[in-house]
């Protein structure tokens, strides 16, 4: 079986609704749905909008030349369009171009599709999803602009209503923690430089990781110790990299993401802000992946302006002031927590599936011994999160005693006596289980903790870059600079879409059809062009990446012959 890509039936609602407007807008949902559909194969082809000499009409697709192109795409798989059309490996030369100076850290995607956006620690490129050029590049946030020690991190990206937010860093010396807001209009070409825009860069300040980092626990006379020197004496704040303080391991932010609250169906929506988490072994506080959750009523209006949304500036990451009474500091309005175990600096990339509303934690692998080596975990979408007191070591089988006396950091007030003599009920968030295992809860190493763990191992470079798109689509990063398509299934499992992969599944959708729906000439023709299928995609598993593509165009033809004759079935059977 196959389905109507969301960006095709998009694109018929585009015509119909707005015929008005139709000379520019079908130049952009036409070049984005070739574009868009080539991502299966591993890159951006080199796709030009309708040019004067193609359509005599100075580069504008009339309604009628529209209508006949997604006329012809339409009911095709996305696997038939992509082959179809042709690809080119294209990988995203951005690095140079807009100045970052480490490997790829998120992806995102506007909501028309027309737009690629990815960060780079220093920087965040904008790409042309029609060309796969460079169009736009911000920089100035990274190692050295500021000539301060370790400089910024820009993280994992998310687009919501106009603007691109990314998780922004900076550890040291300001130790204070962002969400970066860029607004798309304003990124009007490469090498800008936030210390020379007046506007179109914000800064949000966030309240709970930076003081969770900040926090010396009950480590406050060691850290100052550790920390002072003949010229400067320590301000009592937790340190990068230190082993001293820091709630729950706190080493920043990374994952970030815009979706519904899990178990909420009143269609609000939020934005999660995933912590990154210190792996240290011999830490009980660690265990959790931390998502801090925000409304946007609270920064994404006018009327924050000036409070919590601010125009971003070096000095404002470099110091360490704090301007609370003036509003500076967004405050979360709920807290989700996920046990998971020490995945090492946390949760890299956060998303949210369009499709089930599930969120998906990319990490890195467990540091302790005793638990799962998984890098994928998904909070079910439809179940709301568990009331249970949080464990931070308390309920430790090892009686380790600085466990213990650390955890005595997390209890709270409860009767509002000024004496702290409870840990607090926190939200649990609900993981799937996607092995197919029906996994039960367990104990997990010496916590004392019982709980159901389950999860995959990320595909690509996740926790390089991951954003959903829709129908089970993702756009993953394949490594410092490139980005390819994969296919999910139910359980979470991805499928890069090569050419391979995309004949496989036209044979998959011939194999389960019924026979006894079909006449006898009709399922013969199944039959044969499912067998010329299988022997092209033999050959395009044993010939050179090259031959690959260039024998795409065969490949279209066999899909298209096997979509050919599933419809002529369903039509003449009865």
């Amino acid at each position: 079986m196959y389905f109507e890509p969301y960006f095709l039936v998009k694109g018929k609602q585009i015509m119909r609704q707005k015929k008005k407007t139709i000379r520019r807008q079908m130049v952009k949902t036409t070049s984005s749905l070739i574009c868009m559909a080539a991502l299966m194969i591993g890159g951006i082809p080199s796709v030009k909008a309708a040019s004067t000499e193609e359509n005599g009409d100075g580069g504008v697709l009339t309604y009628e030349e529209a209508d006949e192109l997604l006329n012809e795409t339409a009911g095709k798989s996305l696997s038939q369009i992509v082959l179809e059309y042709g690809v080119s490996n294209y990988s995203y030369d951005t690095i140079d171009l807009c100045g970052g100076n480490s490997h790829m850290q998120g992806i995102c995607v506007d909501d028309e599709m027309e737009y690629l956006y990815f960060s780079y620690t220093s920087s965040l490129a904008k790409v042309d999803m029609k060309t796969g050029e460079v169009v736009g590049s911000v920089g100035g946030f990274g190692e050295g602009s500021f000539g301060t020690p370790g400089g910024a991190h820009l993280g994992d990206l998310a687009y919501y209503d106009g603007k691109i937010y990314g998780s922004l860093e900076y550890k040291e010396p300001g130790k204070k923690f962002f969400i970066a807001a860029f607004d798309e209009d304003n990124i009007t070409e490469t090498g800008m430089d936030i210390k020379d825009m007046p506007e179109g860069v914000d800064g949000i300040l966030l309240k709970e990781p930076t003081e969770d980092f900040r926090d010396p626990l009950n480590d406050y006379e060691e850290i100052v110790a550790e920390n002072t020197t003949e010229t400067e004496k320590s301000d009592g704040f937790a340190e990068n990299e230190q082993n001293l303080g820091h709630k729950f391991a706190c080493s920043g932010i990374d994952g970030v993401a815009f979706g519904q609250m899990p178990g909420d169906d009143s269609g609000k929506t939020y934005l999660f802000v995933a912590y990154g988490i210190y792996g240290w072994e011999d830490r009980y506080d660690n265990n959790y992946n931390v998502i801090q959750v925000y409304d946007p009523d609270d920064f994404h209006t006018e009327e924050s302006r000036g409070k919590c949304l601010r125009r971003f500036t070096y000095e404002r990451g470099i110091s360490s002031d704090v301007d609370v009474e003036g509003g500076e500091y967004l405050e979360a309005c709920d807290t989700l927590y996920v046990w998971t175990g020490t995945t090492n600096y946390g949760c890299q990339n956060l998303d949210v599936d369009r499709d089930t509303g599930d969120l998906v934690l990319y990490t890195y692998e467990n540091t302790k011994t005793g638990w799962t080596d998984k890098t994928l975990y998904v909070i079910d979408g439809e179940k709301e999160p568990v009331l249970e007191e949080l464990e931070v070591g308390q309920s430790n089988t090892a009686n380790d005693k600085e466990a213990l006396e650390k955890a005595e950091c997390y209890k709270i007030d409860t009767d509002d006596d000024g004496i702290v003599d409870a840990y607090p009920v926190v939200k649990h968030a609900v993981l799937k289980c996607i092995c197919g295992n029906d996994c039960q809860e367990q104990e997990w190493s010496d916590t004392g903790k019982t709980a159901m763990i389950c999860g995959a191992v990320i595909p690509g470079k996740a926790t390089f870059g991951i954003t959903s798109l829709d129908q089970g689509y993702y756009l993953v990063s394949n490594g410092e600079t490139g980005a390819d398509l994969y296919r999910r299934d139910e359980n979470y499992n991805y499928t890069r879409m090569t050419v391979s992969a995309a004949l496989e599944q036209a044979i998959a959708d011939a194999e389960n059809v019924e026979k006894t729906k079909y006449t006898e000439d009709s399922w013969e023709a199944v039959q044969h062009a499912a067998e010329e299928a299988e022997k092209l995609k033999d050959i395009q598993e044993t010939e050179a990446k090259e031959t690959m593509i260039k024998n795409s165009a065969d490949a279209a033809e066999a899909i298209a012959r096997i979509n050919e004759a599933l419809a002529q079935t369903n039509t003449e059977s009865k």
